[in-house]
This record gives C-alpha cells, sequence and structure tokens, in this order.
C-alpha cells in the first residue's frame, strides 16, 4: 500500500480527455511585480498541460529590463505538475529588475502556445547558497554520499513522495562537514528516510547537525522526538549560523544491528540563507492627482508604489484631509496592478487644498516599511462663478456699517434722467438740411431721436421727416416721426440701398411751442463701404433754419430724457457713510441702480464700489437730475464688497436698489460646521460627535436642520459599508465602536437642511492597529488569522481592542512559541498597538 500510495502520488492524470486547446501559462514565479527575490530564485513556470521537452527547452528567456542582457540558464521539466523551472547559471544581480517571457510552447498534439506571457520581478540583496553545491569533507567514507540523488545515483531524492531538487543521499554512519560561506546567517532544510529503502519497517536513522564540534540540534530532541522512519515524512528544520564557523551534518543508526541498505538516509535542499532576502525599502513611485495640480472635486486618487505593497497597510497609511485638518472620506476602486491603489472621492468642496499622506506604517510582502511618510497636496477647481442670483437686501446681512445707511423708505421713484450725446445734430422746428452721399455706398441710416431735454420734462414737440433717393427730384419718405415732452429717445434704422441724396427736415409738433421745439438726432451716422460716416463730419448741400453740430439748437450740449424707475427694496447712503457685505462664496459680477435721491438736498454725491480693497465700476457721480443708472461690476475672487457714499460740493445720498449677485451654483446651500473628533479609536471607545448648521448668510440654525449618518467602512477583503447610526434633529451624539473584526473605520456625516437646501459634511475617525503575524516551523503552513487564511508567514491588520482567532494546520502541530499550553486554535484580546508574531512549532 505504501508504494502503491507513492506511485499514485506521481500518476498526472488517471481518466482520459480529450484536450484540442493551445498550452497557456497557468501562473509565473516570482509573480508579476514582485520585489526583493533571492538572487538565488528559481523561476518557475506552470503550464495548463504537457508540452514537449524541445519547446520547454526553448520556451523560457529572462533578461535585465533595462540593459536587455540575458541571463544564461537551462530549464528542467516536471512532467507530472507540469512545471518549467528555469535555472540561472549562476546568481542573478542585486536590486536589478527582470523580465520572464514565456512563448513557443508546443503540446504533444503539435498544438502551439498562442500568446507569449511576460513577467518581472526585482531581486534583493539576499540569496540561498545549497551545500550540495559547496565543498564538503565526508566522514568516515566519501562513497556513501551522493549529490543531488538517491544513492543510486540516478532518482531524483524523495522522502515520503515528496520531490526535492537538491540534497544529499547516504547510508550511516555519516558526518559531512561544510564552512558556512560568508555572509549567511541561517541554514534551513528537511531531512528523512529515503523512499529508496526497500522495507517499510526496516531502518531508522537519527539526524544531528553540530556548530564547531557542539551538537546544537539532534532530530530526537528537537524533531520528531525519535528517529526518523520510512513512514515519517520530511522534517523541517531551521537555525541561525555565524558565517566562517564549521557546519557538520551527522546521521546514525537509529536502531542498532541494521544493515545500511535498510538506512537510507537524506539531506533535502538544505540551503544556507545569505545577505538579506528583501532589504530595499518600497518607494511612492507616482501618484495622481500631481502635487499643486487642480483637479474636479469628484477625483480619483492613484498611488503607485515601486513593488508589491501589503494591501492592509496601505489601507490603513492612507489618509486624506482638508487644509484645516478635517479628514476624508475614500473609498478603495479595485485595480489588477498590485503595486497600484486606487482611491474614489466624492463631494469635495470647490477650490479647497486637500492633502493626502501616505504614512510610513505602509510595508511591502516582505515587512519592509517606506521610510519616511509621503504627502502631497492637490486644489479642486474653481467652481463656475455664476448661475445662481442672490438679492443683495433680501438675502445678505451686513457685516458692518456706518453714518447713519438705511433699508427704509422704500418703494421708492426716480425723477426722469438725462443722458448727454457726445455726438449728433440739435435743430429747431422749421430747420432743414441735406447731404450729397453720391460715392459713398451708403446702406443704412442709424440714430436716437428726442426731444432735447433743454424745452423742459413737460413741453416740446417735433414732427421729423427723412428724404432719400437718387437725387432731389427723385427722392422719398423714409420716415415720419413725431417726438414729444417726457418720452424717451427712439432708434431709428432706415435702408438707405446706395441712394446719392439725403435730407432731414424738423417741423413743429404742433402743440404751439415753437420756441421749446428742440429735436436732436444723437449718435446720426450712415452705414457705408468703408464703415460708419457720422452726418457731423460732412459739408452739407443744403440747409436753412437752426442746424447745430455735436450741441442743441440752443447751443448747450446734446441730452435728451431718460424714463423714471421705483425700487421696491434698496439701501439709502448719505454723504460720507458705508455699508460692507461679506461676498457668499465665488461670485463674478454684482449688477445695481444707483441714482441720488429726490429733494433739494440730494445734490452730487459720488458713489465708490470698492471690492476687498480695490475701487471697481469708476465714475459713480450722481445728481438728481441724473435720474437713474445700471451698473455691472466685475467682483470675481473678492470675498468682501463695500458701498460709500463720498459728499460733493452740495452734499446728498446715494440710493442702490435691486442689487443682485450672479455668483456660483450651491452658494444657497446651507453649512455644517463639525466640532473635532478623535485622532483615533479603540474598540470599545465612544466617539461624541456634534456640529453646528449656518445659512449660506451665516444665520445660526436650531438642532432640527441637523442630521447624522454613522457608517462602519469595513475593508476586507475590499472597503464597504455597513450603516450603523442615523440620528434626525440633534446637534450632537454618541457611538460607541463594536467588535466588528477585521480591518474597519468610521465615517461621519452631518447633513444639514435649509430652505429647501441640502448639503453634507463629511469625516472619518480611523483606528489604532497592530500588525498579527503567524509564522511556522517549518514555514508553508495554513493559518488564518481573523478571517484571514494563506500560508505562514501569514500578516495581518488588526484594530487594538479586538477579540481574534489564530488558527493553524492542526496536523503535526506542536506548540506555540509564546504559550505551550494553547492548541493549534485560540482566541486572542489585542490591547496596544505594539506588532505581535506567533510562532507555531511542528513535530
Amino acid at each position: 500500500l505504501y508504494y502503491l500510495a507513492l506511485a499514485a502520488s506521481q500518476i498526472g492524470r488517471i481518466c482520459y480527455r480529450e484536450n484540442n486547446s493551445p498550452p497557456e501559462v497557468v501562473g509565473i514565479v516570482p509573480p508579476d511585480g514582485f520585489m526583493g527575490a533571492a538572487r538565488s530564485t528559481l523561476m518557475e513556470v506552470e503550464v495548463s498541460k504537457k508540452v514537449t521537452a524541445e519547446s520547454a527547452q526553448e520556451a523560457i528567456v529572462v533578461v535585465e529590463t533595462v540593459s536587455g542582457l540575458v541571463v544564461a540558464g537551462y530549464v528542467e521539466q516536471d512532467e507530472v505538475r507540469n512545471i518549467l523551472t528555469f535555472v540561472p547559471n549562476e546568481l542573478l544581480k542585486e536590486d536589478t529588475e527582470y523580465t520572464v517571457t514565456v512563448s513557443g510552447l508546443i503540446d504533444l498534439k503539435d498544438i502551439s502556445m498562442v500568446d507569449e506571457v511576460m513577467s518581472t520581478f526585482a531581486t534583493g540583496k539576499g540569496f540561498v547558497q545549497y551545500i550540495s553545491d559547496l565543498s564538503l569533507t565526508v566522514d568516515p567514507t566519501p562513497e556513501s554520499v551522493f549529490r543531488d540523488t538517491a544513492i543510486d545515483g540516478v532518482t531524483p531524492i524523495l522522502i515520503r513522495g515528496r520531490r526535492f531538487r537538491k540534497g544529499m543521499s547516504f547510508v550511516p554512519i555519516v558526518r559531512i562537514s561544510v564552512q558556512v560561506p560568508p555572509e549567511c546567517t541561517a541554514i534551513e532544510g528537511f531531512y528523512g528516510m529515503d523512499d529508496s529503502a526497500r522495507w517499510i519497517l526496516a531502518g531508522a536513522i537519527i539526524f544531528t547537525i553540530a556548530v564547531d564540534g557542539s551538537v546544537e540540534y539532534d532530530s530526537t530532541v528537537d524533531g520528531l522526538g525519535f528517529p526518523s522512519r520510512k513512514i515519517d515524512p520530511a522534517t523541517f528544520f531551521n537555525m541561525d549560523v555565524e558565517s566562517g564557523s564549521t557546519l557538520t551534518l551527522g546521521a546514525d543508526f537509529g536502531r542498532r544491528h541494521e544493515s545500511p541498505e535498510d538506512n537510507r538516509g537524506a539531506w533535502a535542499d538544505v540551503r544556507f540563507r545569505c545577505g538579506k532576502i528583501d532589504s530595499r525599502t518600497p518607494k511612492v513611485q507616482s501618484f495622481e492627482p500631481a502635487g499643486g495640480e487642480i483637479t474636479s472635486i469628484d477625483p480619483v486618487i492613484r498611488v503607485t508604489f515601486d513593488e508589491v505593497m501589503n494591501y492592509n497597510t496601505v489601507i490603513q497609511a492612507v489618509s486624506i484631509a482638508s487644509a484645516d485638518g478635517r479628514h476624508i472620506p475614500w473609498l478603495p476602486v479595485y485595480t489588477a496592478e498590485p503595486r497600484l491603489f486606487s482611491f474614489k472621492l466624492e463631494d469635495l468642496e470647490f477650490d479647497t487644498r486637500y492633502v493626502v499622506t501616505v504614512s510610513k506604517t505602509a510595508v511591502d510582502v516582505s515587512g519592509n516599511p517606506l521610510e519616511e511618510d509621503v504627502q502631497w497636496s492637490f486644489v479642486t477647481e474653481l467652481p463656475p462663478a455664476s448661475g445662481e442670483k442672490l438679492k443683495l437686501v433680501e438675502d445678505l446681512i451686513p457685516r458692518h456699517s456706518r453714518g447713519g445707511v438705511s433699508f427704509n423708505g422704500f418703494p421708492r421713484s426716480f425723477s426722469p434722467g438725462v443722458r448727454i450725446y457726445k455726438n449728433g445734430l440739435g435743430m429747431l422746428a422749421n430747420a432743414m438740411v441735406s447731404y450729397d452721399v453720391d460715392g459713398l455706398a451708403c446702406t443704412r441710416f442709424r440714430g436716437l431721436t428726442g426731444i432735447d431735454a433743454a424745452a423742459g420734462g413737460d413741453s416740446g414737440a417735433c414732427r421729423l421727416r427723412i428724404f432719400s433717393g437718387a437725387s432731389k427730384e427723385t427722392s422719398r419718405m423714409r420716415l415720419d416721426r413725431y417726438a414729444r415732452a417726457a418720452q424717451q429717445p427712439r432708434g431709428l434704422s432706415i435702408r438707405l440701398g446706395g441712394d446719392s441724396y439725403l435730407q432731414i427736415k424738423l417741423s413743429a409738433g404742433g402743440d404751439g411751442g415753437q420756441g421749446e421745439d428742440l429735436c436732436n438726432i444723437a449718435r446720426a451716422r450712415m452705414e457705408c463701404g468703408g464703415g460708419d460716416i457720422y452726418l457731423t463730419s460732412l459739408t452739407p448741400l443744403s440747409e436753412h433754419g437752426v442746424v447745430e453740430r455735436n450741441r442743441s439748437a440752443v447751443q448747450l450740449p446734446l441730452q435728451m430724457f431718460r424714463s423714471s424707475m421705483t425700487l421696491e427694496t434698496g439701501i439709502v447712503i448719505p454723504a460720507g457713510a458705508e455699508v460692507t457685505y461679506a461676498i457668499p462664496g465665488r461670485c463674478s459680477t454684482i449688477s445695481f441702480i444707483v441714482g441720488a435721491g429726490n429733494g433739494a438736498d440730494f445734490g452730487d454725491t459720488e458713489l465708490v464700489t470698492v471690492v476687498d480693497g480695490d475701487a471697481i465700476c469708476t465714475d459713480q457721480k450722481f445728481f438728481h437730475r441724473d435720474g437713474a443708472r445700471i451698473f455691472f461690476c466685475n467682483i470675481e475672487g473678492g470675498e468682501e464688497l463695500r458701498f460709500e457714499a463720498v459728499r460733493g460740493v452740495t452734499g446728498g445720498a446715494i440710493i442702490i436698489g435691486e442689487a443682485e449677485l450672479d455668483c456660483a451654483v450651491g452658494t444657497r446651500k446651507p453649512v455644517c460646521e463639525m466640532s473635532s473628533l478623535p485622532s483615533s479609536f479603540r474598540v470599545g471607545d465612544t466617539i461624541e460627535y456634534a456640529g453646528q448648521g449656518y445659512r449660506f448668510n451665516g444665520v445660526e440654525l436650531g438642532g432640527s436642520a441637523l442630521s447624522w449618518d454613522i457608517t462602519l467602512v469595513h475593508c476586507e477583503p475590499e472597503c464597504h459599508d455597513h450603516p450603523e447610526v442615523k440620528v434626525e434633529g440633534k446637534e450632537s451624539g454618541s457611538y460607541e465602536i463594536p467588535d466588528h473584526g477585521d480591518y474597519f473605520f468610521i465615517k461621519i456625516d452631518c447633513t444639514v437642511t435649509d430652505m429647501g437646501e441640502v448639503a453634507k459634511t463629511s469625516t472619518s475617525v480611523f483606528p489604532e492597529t497592530a500588525l498579527i503575524t503567524v509564522e511556522s516551523v517549518p514555514t508553508g503552513k495554513v493559518a488564518t488569522v481573523d478571517g484571514t487564511n494563506g500560508e505562514t508567514p501569514l500578516s495581518k491588520t488588526v484594530v487594538v481592542g479586538s477579540m481574534f482567532t489564530v488558527d493553524v494546520d492542526p496536523v503535526a502541530f506542536g506548540i506555540w512559541s509564546h504559550d505551550n499550553t494553547l492548541g493549534p486554535t485560540f482566541d486572542f484580546h489585542l490591547e496596544s498597538h505594539t506588532p505581535i508574531v506567533f510562532t507555531a512549532n511542528y513535530n
């Protein structure tokens, strides 16, 4: 039965199944991206099916990634497990990246591999040296020891069916001495009875290791506790050594009167560990967004390391905070690249700096931490500075005012004002003027017509007629219009079509007051082939009556009435007074209507508009007769707005009405300001949280406007939410941290609602943690730490204060190094953030 079991373990497939698929690479060791590999490492390629020996020998190519130098070596083929092993002829270079390429595999049906596969890894400074490759001294009979084969010199070394590439087989009694090479600090390997021994019940061997003549290891004491037999599995050993010392591997009969043929033993895969297998400190290779970069308000943070990292330690090490120190929640985003970590952020604020920190608690898969914290910052984009209108008086509260500023007396009316024009014709009733425009190719006549303000606000009327044509005789009337007192000016636009003659006639409007029939055509101009031609620049063909150029018929500035206006709300700012407002967020412009008030005491007053100390919208002097004027002023990037009325010669007051700011969408949203939270927590701690809600204009809101959401973010294997608590209508509360298991952190959201607007502020609190490592002697045992499974050595980040379970393979389990009373499974309460190592020792 024993030999049948051994035979069965060597059978690759005991049932036949047609397989016409091409051979594929199932996996490569070291894995893609691995850092700190031993310089003596072998490259193993697992294939999906059997391949020909010829294609296997040519399939694996290993090169130095940077230089392109090809690594010399050969391929060993394990046809049972379908594993190809590339064995370099010499040690790889230290701290060097290598690329493994697999291509050209052909199976036994002559089906070729389709796509080549590439993988990279980097070496550290460490390496191993197999004893069977070193110079040895064998006593008493050197011919009784065989290197890397069983004692027949042909078959591989096998211990209870387990195959070993390297080692020494022998028959007792034997002592194999070797000097520990430089830089080597440990020796490890296996020993046991070789399967080539004939009788299953015959034979037993005692294995010993002596250092400089003193026995330091005895298999009957430190190993199984009795001589190794053929029915026993290979036994692993590991011990520290010093370079330069002499080690002697001994073997003696476990039972006397046994023949040598019944005691075939083997030291299998015995090797020295030299240097440091992974001495390289991991580094953050790149990050996005780059330092100082401006990004959107929902970016994905990407951090790329230069080697494969321990997932849990990176999750714990990354923190993102606003400039005021508030922790920002994030969720990891899965990536297929083991060196890349991505984190999704949401609902960041516009125009805000955020700081990303990767602390040196992040370690690589070999446990090497970052050399120092890595920190950078990015800035979110500016919001569009328009899209939401805010009324200055109705929506905002003045930050400061002085000098009798008043918001009373509204609605308030302005008398009609006047506007002065620098160019145009001023005419008195019964006047005429004509022009020869032949050759100018004019297509249209434009201007603005109305009663001149010098006629008074309640008198004067004119009839305006305009003629054009190829000549005076063929011209025809193009416009017949009346202008009357208190009317607003009206625009005119007459098509000329290349006419050569233009005539303007002004007559009385029929109100009986010809002396007050003063009419103007302001900005009178023709659109011609070369641009606009103003009539005042042409010499009239004929003219009679009173026709003035660039002034009125009574030789005053051209001026016409504006309309009257009523303001429903506004600000009255007497001369010498001022009022200041905080600009609510990001705004682009402010528009407002300005004028001097009614009454004899409202004379010449200047309005000074200031944003952050700089005057804007200059030339704001007003008289009672000016009426109302509309201003649009740029306030983008400003934080404070001030209106100041400066007294002129006669004094007076400024009236501002219909003031409206154009601001970014969302400016009306309320704000929740959260009080400080603890920097970290342990299981069982109570987190006290509190906040204050504010309307967008700074008015405090009551607790009824607030609601709270407490979420436990569980990060095993990937982060996901567990909603815990929802509290509404309160300004504060508390939350006790549960023992949830695995790594987790707490996200706290404060939502504030006001006047139909809703806004949320979020922050996170992270746990105190400790790194728990389970090791075993020998290594490679299946273990579980707090729900995470793997082979030893196995590391897991655990939250301080939690109770977790440690479990290892119970088969041949011996004792735990820290407590020999415990079995293979035990519970542990973590009380400190100090790292802990549990070591399971196996028989």
